[in-house]
């Protein structure tokens, strides 16, 4: 049924499943399940449910991804206007959808992907007298066109549409992941965006203040 809901509406989920997370885009939904699948509704024509072919879907929809291993188990997930974001549990980002402002980190060679595509995130590992510490991604956010990570050292990495990454000096499209260059000197707790305006908050980690 596509009609308008201009009430909260129960909406049927995929037997034996519960909801464990949710993100909604510009004009799609996204849900990620307790067994860690998800699933995809709303307009597809930029690849941003992450399902072939790309039409327009007003039922829930099981998103595939690519058999690698450990397999896929997603743990978050993040709409953006025309792009998705998943994170698994072994810390890989998945990317679909619009890559017109680089919003999907693959790089200019790419407009969209159809189905879900690995993001490379240029993670640290931390060395001391002990033992290795594998810097890992925690939280992933989406805006318009534009996509932040944030890792568990507190890093903001940013990319997309020059406005949502601090390029300041020519408002550039950034078409890979990079540290985000305004906050670069503190640790970030939490961020979140708009899927369609251009507008985006960072909470800083208790005791970090962005220089004056």
């Amino acid at each position: 049924d596509n009609a308008y809901a201009a009430i909260p509406t129960i909406i049927a989920l995929p037997p034996g499943l519960s909801v464990y997370s949710m993100s909604c885009g510009e004009s799609h939904s996204a849900l990620v399940m307790t067994d860690g699948s998800s699933w995809t509704c709303g307009r597809g024509f930029a690849g941003q449910l992450g399902q072939k072919p790309t039409e327009d879907t007003y039922l829930l929809r099981h998103v595939e991804f690519p058999s690698v291993f450990p397999p896929v188990s997603i743990m978050d997930v993040a709409c953006g206007a025309s792009h998705t974001l998943w994170l698994d549990h072994a810390g890989r980002l998945w990317v679909a959808g619009s890559n017109i402002s680089g919003q999907l980190g693959l790089g200019s060679s790419v407009s969209r992907s159809h189905t879900p595509c690995q993001c490379p995130i240029p993670l640290r590992v931390e060395e001391n007298q002990e033992r290795q510490t594998q810097e890992k991604i925690k939280q992933i956010c989406a805006g318009g066109a534009t996509s932040f990570a944030i890792s568990s050292l507190g890093r903001v990495f940013a990319w997309g549409k020059g406005l949502g990454v601090g390029a300041n000096e020519s408002l550039r499209d950034v078409q890979y992941p990079q540290i985000h260059p305004e906050l670069s000197s503190v640790k970030v707790r939490q961020v979140d965006s708009a899927p369609h305006l251009h507008a985006t908050m960072f909470l800083l980690q208790s005791g970090n203040r962005l220089p004056s």
